[in-house]
């Protein structure tokens, strides 16, 4: 889809106004491959790079370490936003932190709302860092894609150990016999005699 491109004018004759909407659906489906542009275009470019471990994730909620290249002189302080690209309602948690040498230390964000997927999910997040100066004007901004997965995941990905198949259904119990089951012909399927009282009687 990425790679598509427009019609000639022989194409759109050959085709008609079929082929113009058929162009213009294939149009709307290629834009979708386009790049995120970003917020802030004039802004020198961040490199910014991270990763969600064990302790990044659920209760144990200790902010991530982001590495940051190409940080331009003066930064003081970086604001930060998380947001779960794959939930349909998601609020993004942001931050502002410390700058520090090559980036922002772990544990820097002290109300860190970590992510937590269910049991063996994956959701991927988008990390965007924008470069504050001292007065709080920006100087600079980048974005990252990474995946946070469950913490079975993680640790069972850890000790080499394989992941859970899955359960299969409980057998059900054996039918029991009943008082009833003489009238109301239950016992047909068991071999038993026909019924006498039921649905057809007296048909």
């Amino acid at each position: 889809m990425c790679g598509l491109k427009r019609f000639s004018s022989p194409a759109w004759r050959k085709f008609g106004s079929g082929g113009r909407i058929l162009a213009v659906g294939l149009a709307i489906g290629a834009s979708a491959c386009a790049p995120r542009p970003s917020p802030y275009p004039d802004l020198p470019r961040l490199a910014v790079w991270t990763q969600f471990g064990e302790r990044n994730l659920c209760g144990l909620g200790v902010s991530p370490a982001v590495t940051i290249g190409n940080a331009p002189s003066g930064v003081a302080t970086y604001r930060v936003k998380i947001t779960n690209i794959d939930a349909l309602l998601h609020t993004p948690w942001e931050a502002t932190v410390p700058a520090s040498a090559g980036g922002i230390v772990e544990g820097a964000a002290r109300d860190y709302e970590a992510p937590c997927p269910g049991e063996f999910q994956t959701h991927r997040y988008r990390l965007e860092v924008l470069a504050l100066e001292r007065s709080g004007r920006p100087i600079g901004y980048g974005s990252w894609l990474t995946v946070a997965q469950s913490l079975a995941v993680l640790v069972r990905t850890r000790s080499g150990a394989a992941l859970p198949e899955p359960s299969a259904p409980a057998p059900r119990p054996a039918p029991q016999d009943s008082p009833l089951d003489f009238l109301t012909g239950r016992d047909r399927d068991r071999g038993a005699l026909p019924p006498i009282i039921g649905p057809d009687y007296g048909r």
